[in-house]
């Protein structure tokens, strides 16, 4: 019986495929709240963002997501459709949008 050797390149590459995992899955991130509610409200109201995940850092954008602001409180002077997202780490929750517009 004749036995097969193989290089020891395909050996490695065998190896190193074998020891590729797919990465861990997230972490869930809980939900980002905001209270008052979306709605209308009325002028100078002070909305408050927050999300039950311990240590998470809330941001928001007023513009559609092109920049976002660290903080989790924003005053409604003017009709406005905040996004909101929490930040721990690398992982992120999904991006909340609330609609305000301001009592006549």
């Amino acid at each position: 019986m004749k036995r097969l050797q193989k290089p020891l390149s395909v050996l490695l590459a065998v190896a190193l495929t074998l020891n590729l995992s797919p990465a861990a899955p997230r972490c869930a991130m809980a939900d980002v709240a905001g209270e008052p509610a979306a709605g209308e409200v009325a002028a100078n109201t002070e909305v408050t963002f927050s999300c039950a995940t311990e240590g998470a850092v809330i941001s928001y954008s007023t513009d559609n997501g092109e920049t976002w602001t660290e903080g989790n409180t924003f005053t409604v002077n003017e009709d406005v459709t905040v996004q909101v997202k929490a930040v721990l780490g690398e992982i992120e929750s999904a991006i909340a949008s609330f609609a305000y517009t301001v009592k006549a």
